[in-house]
C-alpha cells in the first residue's frame, strides 16, 4: 500500500510539475495572426531594427531597416496605400533609453536599435521603444506566442530564456546568462513575472561567473 502511494504521488508531480514546463521556441515558429490575440482595435505591428553609429545616431550608409517580427488581425498589405506609405516613412525613437534588449549588441563596428510600430482600426500610428508600452496592445497575455515574445525582447545577446511556464500570478521562467562562458562561465535564475510580463522577482539558481577579461568582438554593419 505504501508503494502504491509513493507511485501515485510519483505521477502526480511528473504530470503537474515538471510538465508544466515548456522549452521557449524561437519567435520565427508562431503564426503571426493565428498565435496572437491582439487586442480588438489593432490592426498591425511590426519590429524594426535600425543600425546605429557609436554616437547613437542613426546610420548614414545603411538606411533601411529590418524587420525582425511582425503580427496582426490585418496584414500591412491589406491596408490603404497611404497608410502603407506613412507607416514605412515613421522614424524611430532614437534619443530616449530602451528596454528592448534583443537588439543590443556589444562590441565595436556597428550598433543596433530596435522600435516597435503599431497601427490601429483607425490608422493611427504608434511607435514606441519600451516592452511596456506594447503590452496593452496585446491584452491579456493568454497565449504562449505572447510570452515568448515578451521574453524575446527582453533577450540581450548574453543572457537567453530556455523555458517557462504560466502560474496563476503570471509566469516563471528560467534564464541562462553565457555570453563568455569557456572564460568567464555562466549563470541560471529562475525569473518570476507578473501577467503583465513585469519581472517581480530574480533568483539565481547556479553561477560559476568568475572575474575575466576578453578582447572587444567586431560586429560588421549588415542587414
Amino acid at each position: 500500500m505504501y508503494i502504491v502511494k509513493l507511485f501515485a504521488l510519483w505521477i502526480i508531480v511528473f504530470t503537474f510539475g515538471d510538465a508544466q514546463w515548456r522549452a521557449i521556441k524561437d519567435i520565427s515558429l508562431y503564426h503571426p495572426q493565428q498565435d496572437f490575440n491582439l487586442r480588438e482595435d489593432v490592426h498591425y505591428f511590426e519590429i524594426r531594427q535600425y543600425a546605429i553609429t557609436d554616437s547613437g545616431e542613426l546610420s548614414k550608409k545603411i538606411k533601411d531597416y529590418k524587420v525582425l517580427f511582425k503580427a496582426y488581425q490585418k496584414p500591412l498589405s491589406a491596408l490603404d496605400q497611404t497608410t502603407q506609405r506613412r507607416f514605412k516613412a515613421t522614424k524611430p525613437l532614437v534619443h530616449k533609453e530602451s528596454n528592448l534588449k534583443v537588439c543590443e549588441i556589444g562590441g565595436v563596428g556597428c550598433h543596433y536599435l530596435c522600435n516597435i510600430f503599431l497601427i490601429d482600426n483607425k490608422n493611427r500610428i504608434y511607435k514606441m521603444n519600451e516592452i511596456q508600452d506594447i503590452v496593452p496592445f496585446l491584452g491579456q497575455i493568454d497565449t504562449d506566442a505572447e510570452f515568448v515574445l515578451l521574453a524575446w525582447l527582453q533577450e540581450a545577446s548574453s543572457a537567453k530564456f530556455t523555458k517557462y511556464k504560466k502560474t496563476d500570478k503570471g509566469f516563471e521562467a528560467i534564464s541562462r546568462y553565457d555570453e563568455f562562458e569557456e572564460q568567464c562561465g555562466y549563470e541560471t535564475s529562475h525569473l518570476t513575472f507578473n501577467k503583465k510580463m513585469k519581472m517581480i522577482n530574480k533568483k539565481v539558481v547556479k553561477s560559476t561567473l568568475k572575474e575575466c577579461h576578453v578582447h572587444p568582438i567586431y560586429f560588421p554593419c549588415e542587414h
